[in-house]
């Protein structure tokens, strides 16, 4: 949806009210509704224009990040099914799992962090409960680390 006035216009419109306009004449002279100023009314109510494109910018800046937010926990979430699902006697590739998801074409990238890789085996050695509760993942059944 298209929005016909910035957040300067709408300031402007309610500086005009508070300095004594009636809300009607306002609205039929700039051509909204009564609802639309008193939503605006108490989103950008007592705001300068600056604050109003801050509010704006904050508002673009938070949605980016919820965004960034749910693409991270969908991976997380791939990741412990294919480490879940390889803890079973069943493959997940009989299950449909997340690697055939994937496609073939995704390969594990050379290691850039050698510390990270003794971390990770570590990690891999250590008993380690599935988050679901499924049991103890053993480290032998982890094709992703064994490639390391």
């Amino acid at each position: 949806m298209k929005k016909r006035f910035t957040e300067t216009q709408i300031v402007g419109f309610l500086r005009e009210a508070d300095a004594g306009v009636p809300v009607k004449d306002l609205c039929r002279k700039h051509g909204f509704s009564d609802a639309s100023y008193y939503l605006w009314r108490s989103k950008f109510g007592g705001m300068s224009v600056s604050d109003a494109k801050r509010l704006k910018e904050l508002e673009i800046e938070n949605t980016r990040l919820k965004k960034l937010l749910a693409e991270s926990l969908l991976e997380n979430e791939v990741t412990r099914e294919v480490l879940c699902d390889n803890s079973g006697d069943r493959t997940s590739s009989a299950r449909g799992g997340a690697h055939e998801r994937l496609g073939p074409a995704v390969r594990p990238r050379p290691d850039p962090d050698p510390s990270l890789r003794d971390r990770i085996i570590a990690v891999e050695t250590a008993p380690t409960p599935c988050p679901e509760g499924v049991g103890v993942l053993p480290s032998n059944k982890w094709p992703i680390f064994s490639a390391l």
